[in-house]
């Protein structure tokens, strides 16, 4: 959200009307800041494993990833734009990508739900709740 005069674009929200009430920014990042990484196929539901291509649009950038739904840190697995990673069962795959003196990406994060049918037969959930000492009204 930003307010104040905005000549050159520097609100962030598409225009360079002044705001004098707060306005939201749309498709915020910091100036300089690497490119966020995209999956494809996206997470979804899926009846076999996967092979997930991670990308960036920053150029030079190194994706670090980690299958386990943590944030990634430089201290995880890396690789270049375009590699792929296997996804043989429901997993929370998420990406960072990192440059030197530069501010890191924001976190990319999807759920792959792997051999589950959508509409099959799932798991089943049982509700349950106490039937002594109710009293019915």
């Amino acid at each position: 959200m930003g307010v104040g005069l905005n000549t050159n674009g520097q609100l962030g929200n598409g225009t360079t009307a002044n705001a004098s009430n707060p306005v939201a920014a749309i498709n915020f990042t910091m100036a300089d800041e690497v490119a966020t990484p995209t999956f494809s196929p996206e997470g979804g539901i899926y009846p076999q494993p996967q092979t997930v291509v991670i990308n960036c649009a920053t150029a030079s950038a190194t994706i670090h990833y980690t299958t386990d739904g943590s944030v990634p840190t430089q201290a995880d697995p890396a690789a270049a734009s375009g590699f792929s990673v296997q996804i043989p069962n429901t997993t929370v795959l998420s990406a960072k990508a990192f440059i030197s003196g530069t501010p890191p990406s924001q976190v990319k994060s999807a759920l792959y739900l792997i051999g589950v049918q959508p509409g099959g037969n799932g798991p089943v959930i049982t509700i349950t709740y106490p039937t002594m000492g109710i009293t019915q009204l």
